[in-house]
């Protein structure tokens, strides 16, 4: 109980309101496209983040929905995609993941709640995800090397230097952005 409390703090219970800046884009899924103005929530993501939806600037009261119904939003500046996130053993959640790298091999980073009042997860120390064709790809560091022979084998000098270890974890973003460079 001491430790919940110590890391409690009521700002959780009464946050601040604070001013939504929406973007312009879409929002799609198999059976449905919303076109208009987006806020997303990225505070309570249990439920995937909270959606508010503008169809338009003049529009009185925003519409909420929950992101993990949707596949993906697009907008000139911001590409997000809906994968499955590890919060503990064997649980998931679905949230909208920006993508940081676009090419051949897709590269998006997630940060996530570690803890709150009512949920203690594992640490998050793996916030990578890979897309490469339809495969959605959790890259850990347990597994990183691994995973990287698997996803680029064929570029032998990067898979040396991540052998090496001159490359990490850390590199994704540089590793996955010098591998669509080399297979454009």
């Amino acid at each position: 109980f001491t430790f919940l409390f110590n890391n409690f703090s009521f700002s959780q219970l009464f946050p601040k309101e604070e001013k939504k800046e929406y973007i312009y884009g879409k929002m799609v899924n198999k059976k449905k496209e919303r076109i208009g103005y987006f806020w997303f929530d990225n505070k309570n993501i249990f439920n995937g983040q909270l959606v508010y939806y503008l169809k338009t600037m003049e529009t009185t009261y925003a519409e909420t929905f929950y992101s993990r119904k949707y596949d993906y939003f697009v907008s000139d500046s911001l590409y997000l995609e809906t994968f499955d996130v590890p919060i503990a053993i064997g649980e998931t959640i679905k949230i909208m993941i920006p993508r940081i790298v676009d090419g051949e091999i897709q590269l998006f980073g997630v940060q996530v709640i570690k803890k709150n009042i009512f949920y203690f997860f594992k640490s998050i120390k793996d916030n990578y995800f890979i897309k490469k064709g339809t495969a959605k790809i959790n890259i850990t560091k347990k597994h990183f090397k691994e995973q990287m022979k698997d996803l680029i084998g064929k570029n032998e000098v990067l898979i040396d230097k991540i052998n090496s270890g001159e490359l990490t974890y850390d590199d994704l973003p540089e590793i996955i952005y010098t591998y669509n460079q080399a297979n454009n």
